[in-house]
């Protein structure tokens, strides 16, 4: 099965959480202090406790870890990791650690001073890495770019993790094998793309989350959002 592979314009503003909070959702967006560790474990065990399984981050303005939450995947028994890599040189040595201690890789973000990696303690053996460039300079091209990388990422059975922009290119990251069996085929993949201005993203993600997709990374960058869904 070839990967379907979509790239969607919504609107949304990060930090309207009233509207979030009115109604039952299945995800929920919160926003962490950086360099406080004792409240940034806390906030996320929080949000495991209130039945959502963290599924992406990312840092907002060197200052804050935001991260977005899952409901339909959500469980108390959720165990998670955030490894804070300072030297890029070894990143990918410190990473395949992570992976042989059994550790799956969310989502990952890059910043100033470093990488932030998301992992989760899951059923699944991790063999190996990678992060791959997404070009294109309009949503035309990305997608279509986007359509060839996941092809070829499938070829090699390696499945997406997450996603980050680094030094103004959109990487995305790839595990082999991910969920289930390396024998496994991505089905679907969508990054949606979200206007970092409105209400609108709540109902958009909501119908994602209940067609079956799970969240698969966030990044907010230049006024909008990125989140990536596989199924």
């Amino acid at each position: 099965m070839k990967a379907c592979i979509l790239i969607c314009i919504h609107s949304l503003f990060l930090f309207s959480s009233p509207l979030i909070m009115a109604q039952e959702q299945q995800f929920k967006f919160i926003n962490l202090p950086l360099q406080d560790d004792t409240h940034l474990e806390q906030g996320i065990e929080d949000l495991i406790l209130e039945g959502y399984r963290p599924a992406g981050i990312d840092v907002l303005e060197g200052r804050f870890l935001s991260v977005l939450g899952q409901k339909e995947h959500a469980d108390e028994g959720v165990n998670f990791a955030l490894h804070f890599f300072s030297d890029l040189s070894k990143l990918n040595v410190e990473f395949s650690s992570y992976l042989k201690n059994g550790w799956t890789p969310a989502d990952i973000a890059f910043f100033d001073e470093g990488v932030i990696v998301l992992f989760l303690q899951e059923d699944h053996d991790i063999s190996s890495w990678r992060m791959a460039v997404l070009d294109g300079s309009n949503t035309a091209d990305k997608q279509h770019n986007l359509v060839q990388l996941m092809e070829q990422m499938n070829e090699e059975g390696m499945l997406p993790f997450g996603l980050s922009y680094f030094d103004d290119q959109l990487l995305i990251g790839f595990s082999s094998p991910f969920r289930g069996k390396s024998d496994e085929i991505l089905g679907h993949y969508v990054l949606d793309q979200y206007v970092n201005d409105g209400n609108q993203y709540v109902e958009e993600i909501q119908a994602r989350l209940k067609a079956g997709f799970y969240i698969s990374g966030l990044e907010v960058h230049d006024g909008e959002v990125l989140v990536g869904y596989s199924r």
